[in-house]
C-alpha cells in the first residue's frame, strides 16, 4: 500500500497495530494496579517504584518467553506450554476473584478499620 512521502507498506500493519494496543493496555493495567496497592501499603514512592519495576521486568520476561517458544518449540508445543503458563498464572492469581483479598473500596478499609 502506498502512503504519502512514496512509502510502501507491507502486510505488517495488523501485527503493529496488535502490539501497540497490548503495550497500551498492559501500561494502562500496571497505572489501575498501582494506584489500587498504594494504599494497601503505605503509599510510600517505594510502592510505586516497586510497582513499576516489577511491571517492566514482567514485560521483559514476557518478550522473552514469546522469543523462547516461537524460536524452539513447534505448534503443538507452543500451544501445550501457552495453555499450562495460563493455567498457572490464573491459579496463582485467584481468578476469577477472592472477594476477600482485596475489598472494593480499600481506603475504606483503611480509614475505618472495617
Amino acid at each position: 500500500m502506498a502512503v504519502p512521502g512514496g512509502l510502501v507498506m507491507g502486510g505488517g500493519e495488523v501485527e503493529a497495530l496488535t502490539i501497540f494496543l497490548s503495550a497500551f493496555l498492559l501500561f494502562q493495567v500496571e497505572l489501575i494496579v498501582g494506584k489500587e496497592l498504594l494504599p494497601w501499603f503505605g503509599g510510600a514512592p517505594s510502592v510505586w517504584t516497586t510497582c513499576l519495576v516489577f511491571f517492566q521486568s514482567v514485560l521483559l520476561a514476557g518478550y522473552a518467553y514469546a522469543h523462547l517458544i516461537v524460536s524452539k518449540l513447534g505448534l503443538p508445543r507452543q500451544l501445550g506450554v501457552h495453555i499450562v503458563v495460563v493455567a498457572l498464572s490464573v491459579s496463582a492469581t485467584g481468578v476469577p476473584g477472592d472477594p476477600l483479598a482485596f475489598p472494593h473500596n480499600s481506603r475504606l478499609v483503611l480509614e475505618t478499620g472495617r
